[in-house]
């Protein structure tokens, strides 16, 4: 699970200033996680941007917003509150205008779900959701790395679930 500042960037975005104003709470949240990947104190300060983004029906901070709260409860182990935040990144995404941005918070937001269900040992759900991803990926520009994490992982549930044949196909792709 990556941060939500290494997957997406709000820097080529026009904002109005009370929009720029929830970005710069998210990063700082981001920053106060990255000394300490599992405190969820820093998780106060994502109230008031949550909250302002929702007024300003910024769909793109509240999809971040709870990505990031996702990644710190999965760090933390904490499944059911990664999977919720996760889901309600993908429900706040839906509603983003652009649609690669969409797309791109979808298709991370799924990878994320996808990896939460691979720690707990459920192969066929995190399958279920890194081929969702792979829908959204495809319609993307994403880095060849990023494709070959999502094909690398793919290929593994295949190899989790005793279908050699099938992760050896992703491999080669």
């Amino acid at each position: 699970v990556v941060s939500s500042a290494q997957k997406w960037s709000f820097q080529n975005d026009t904002l109005n200033e009370q929009e720029r104003q929830v970005v710069l709470q998210i990063y700082s949240v981001e920053k106060c996680i990255e000394k300490s990947p599992t405190d969820t104190t820093c998780f106060q300060y994502l109230k008031p941007a949550l909250r302002n983004a929702y007024y300003l029906n910024f769909y793109k901070a509240i999809a971040a917003i709870y990505n990031v709260k996702g990644s710190v409860y999965f760090q933390r182990s904490d499944w059911e509150y990664a999977i919720n935040c996760f889901e309600m990144s993908i429900r706040a995404a839906h509603f983003i205008n652009a649609k690669s941005e969409r797309c791109e918070m979808i298709m991370h937001s799924l990878v994320d779900l996808a990896e939460v269900y691979n720690y707990n040992g459920d192969y066929v759900t995190a399958l279920e959701y890194r081929m969702k991803a792979l829908q959204y990926e495809d319609s993307l520009k994403v880095s060849a790395s990023q494709r070959l994490n999502l094909y690398v992982s793919i290929a593994n549930d295949f190899r989790h679930l005793n279908q050699q044949s099938k992760a050896i196909e992703y491999l080669k792709v």
